[in-house]
């Protein structure tokens, strides 16, 4: 298949594998509207061809000779080479299933999830208050949202009262008792903390549970993909000293 020239800038060519090589960068979610839209090619050669367009003027000026234009050139350069020296140490290291396994049952409380409540409160500095609250709540007179929103002095007023998702152990143990043992969607007695009284609702509850390995083996090979990345480097980087000569200088106080 040709290699299609879309543009010509001062004689040079701007060609179709030249655009998908910078589709490419992009993140995927930008990458679509480049590839699959004319506008977005579009758009793409325009900035391409802008791009020739500064360079040639930058080097009209000389910049290209300056000092630190060579400075930066010199920064890639060895920025370029060290990406691709690493890029090829590491792809010789493999994770093995054995692998993924062993630290899988060495580390099973790493992938527990514990019993968790999607929670809301609101929470008041006077006993009488909360009473006053609970009753208006019951009667119809306001909503549970609308009285948290209102009277909460928690900064989860702002979201109603909402607490979002609580595992065992994130709070005081006067609250905790209380929310993890209630029906869902039934309003609490009042509840005194040290943070002030409290009337609780649960919305919904989440059994604690074991992740499978499945689940969590791409998490756990990237893991171990990493460790022994950062081993071998520490390892080059010891052998290159050897190699090379290092002085580090440090200026006297």
């Amino acid at each position: 298949m040709s290699d299609k020239i879309l543009a010509i800038v001062d004689g040079e060519e701007i060609k179709e594998s030249d655009r998908t090589r910078i589709i490419e960068r992009y993140p995927m979610e930008k990458r679509v509207y480049f590839e699959a839209t004319d506008q977005g090619k579009d758009q793409l050669l325009d900035q391409m061809v802008a791009f020739k367009l500064m360079s040639r003027y930058a080097k009209s000026l000389g910049i290209d000779q300056r000092e630190e234009y060579l400075r930066k050139i010199k920064e890639l350069q060895e920025q370029i080479l060290t990406q691709i020296v690493m890029s090829e140490m590491f792809s010789t290291i493999t994770v093995s299933d054995e692998e993924v396994k062993e630290l899988y049952e060495a580390n099973q409380n790493a992938f527990e999830e514990k019993e968790s409540i999607d929670v809301e409160h609101i929470l008041v500095e006077d006993e009488q208050e909360i009473i006053c609250i609970k009753n208006a709540i019951e009667k119809g007179e306001t909503s549970f949202e609308d009285a948290a929103s209102k009277h909460s002095i928690c900064p989860s007023k702002e979201r109603e009262g909402s607490l979002g998702l609580v595992h065992r152990g994130m709070m005081v143990e006067e609250f905790e008792k209380v929310a993890f043992a209630l029906p869902i969607n039934r309003i609490s007695d009042v509840v005194k903390t040290q943070f002030g009284y409290h009337l609780i609702r649960v919305k919904e509850k989440f059994e604690g549970r074991m992740r499978p390995l499945e689940e969590v083996k791409e998490m756990i090979s990237s893991q171990i993909q990493s460790q022994k990345q950062q081993k071998l480097y520490e390892e080059k980087q010891e052998e290159l000293k050897k190699m090379y000569k290092v002085e580090i200088v440090t200026s006297a106080e």
